[in-house]
């Protein structure tokens, strides 16, 4: 039997099923109509065979259509339920946005740990990017972030080929998960390192990049697409994407635009990095 068959079986079955209840009334009008009771039915069906099968043929033909009909119903009411409840749900998601991306004004000295007491300082800044949950949403769950380099020639290991999970910035340090509440106040999220010393500028800002004191996170490029992609847990899985393109420009300055908003204007700031 194919599975198309089986359907359709399961289907009459539940029909009929469905439909039973109104099996006696049912009877109970035809057998009014061969004579009155159930028994000059049965005496019908032994002197004229033929019309009581065409009379059995009506019950269950009414039988059937009536727990069709009635399926039928459940399955609009159900269906409306559903869009109800996923009307409610998508109403009361959050509704996660970037910012304009934030580009210090100013390099700031980090100290990197190489052992023996020693550290390395590193003059740069870190680029940030803005993530809000607009006002009146609900809170945003386990929010976290990924960062994909996208090169320009895709051949060379000029940047890391694999996503990296991004850091949010915090009071108590970095973290790589966030509750992220309706308020539309924004959370910072940690994009690149650009350091203030001749080419390559850009690096990898994670906590592994920093215990590698930067060392294989090197962005072998100038002009740097990064994929941002933020997600949040619950029903509707909020999620929001965009391209960042962070372009050091030699001993002038460094920008961070989005890619889908050319009427933002350029997002700039002044650096000597070639120069130091």
């Amino acid at each position: 039997m194919t599975d198309q068959a089986r359907l359709r079986f399961a289907f009459l079955y539940r029909a009929l099923k469905r439909g039973a209840p109104s099996l006696w009334w049912m009877l109970g009008i035809v057998a009014l109509v061969a004579g009155g009771s159930v028994i000059a039915y049965l005496a019908l069906a032994i002197s004229r065979p033929a019309l009581a099968l065409i009379g059995f043929l009506a019950i269950a033909s009414l039988v059937f259509a009536d727990g069709a009909f009635r399926l039928q119903r459940n399955v609009e009411e159900d269906l409306k339920a559903a869009e109800a409840e996923l009307k409610s749900i998508s109403e009361s998601a959050p509704i996660i946005s970037f910012g304009r991306a934030e580009i210090p004004k100013h390099s700031t000295i980090y100290n990197f740990p190489i052992g023996n007491g020693e550290e390395l300082a590193e003059h740069g800044r870190v680029i940030r990017v803005p993530v809000s949950n607009a006002q009146g949403a609900p809170e945003a769950k386990q929010v976290h972030a990924r960062l994909k380099f996208l090169p320009d020639e895709p051949h060379g290991p000029w940047a890391p080929r694999e996503s990296i999970r991004g850091e949010w910035d915090g009071p108590d340090g970095p973290q790589v998960e966030i509750n992220l509440p309706g308020n539309g106040m924004p959370r910072y999220l940690d994009v690149i390192f650009i350091r203030d010393r001749p080419y390559p500028h850009g690096f990898v800002w994670t906590q592994q990049s920093r215990a590698a004191v930067l060392r294989g996170y090197e962005i072998v490029t100038d002009g740097i697409p990064i994929e941002i992609e933020v997600l949040a847990s619950g029903p509707t899985k909020p999620r929001v994407l965009d391209v960042l393109t962070v372009t050091c420009h030699a001993g002038s300055m460094i920008t961070a635009d989005w890619s889908n908003r050319g009427d933002e204007g350029t997002n700039l700031q002044q650096w000597n990095g070639s120069n130091l």
